[in-house]
């Protein structure tokens, strides 16, 4: 679970302060996805990210700076349906509470160079999808979310060929 601390700390002074770990019940997303030739072919894993939209204003950070907490390791994925297991943030006291916004997004890089290759989108029409592309944290999710990728303007090379991967011209998110 999400945990905020908020202590005064100075040379002169140096709270004790234990911090005890609060385990965060999970839920596991079983996920397809569409328009996979957008991945261009490569060998990808996928990395949950929570976007705590509230995080900024927390750490009193301009409100520009987006605060993103990886979920897990990244997994590996093929262009077939996959489940990934990540906290049930709807449960989470702070995630979801509804004074701090916040959102999943799902990270797609390559599984040898681990450039990004895109951001797994939840397909138009889902009613799961953020203005910029991420996942509303909810209770009770769909037995099975339909993803598409969303081609990042970040070009990489082929680690087999050399060559270099642009995104196609029409390459762009399904929202």
């Amino acid at each position: 679970m999400l945990q905020t601390l908020d202590l005064a700390l100075s040379a002169a002074n140096n709270p004790h302060y234990d911090f005890v770990c609060q385990p965060a019940p999970s839920v596991q997303i079983t996920a397809s996805m569409i328009r996979a030739d957008r991945l261009y072919g490569r060998d990808v894993n996928v990395q949950a990210k929570y976007v705590a939209r509230w995080g900024a204003q927390f750490l009193g950070l301009d409100e520009s700076t987006l605060i993103t907490i990886p979920l897990g390791e990244p997994q590996h994925v093929s262009t077939g349906p996959f489940t990934m297991t990540v906290p049930d943030l709807s449960k989470d006291p702070i995630a979801g509470a509804s004074g701090h916004p916040g959102e999943l997004q799902f990270w797609v890089s390559g599984a040898v160079d681990h450039a990004v290759v895109a951001q797994l989108v939840p397909a138009k029409g889902s009613g799961l999808t953020t203005p910029i592309g991420g996942m509303t944290i909810q209770n009770g999710l769909p037995a099975e979310i339909t993803f598409a990728p969303c081609g990042t303007s970040v070009i990489s090379r082929d680690p087999e060929t050399g060559f270099t991967l642009r995104p196609g011209r029409y390459d762009v998110c399904d929202r």
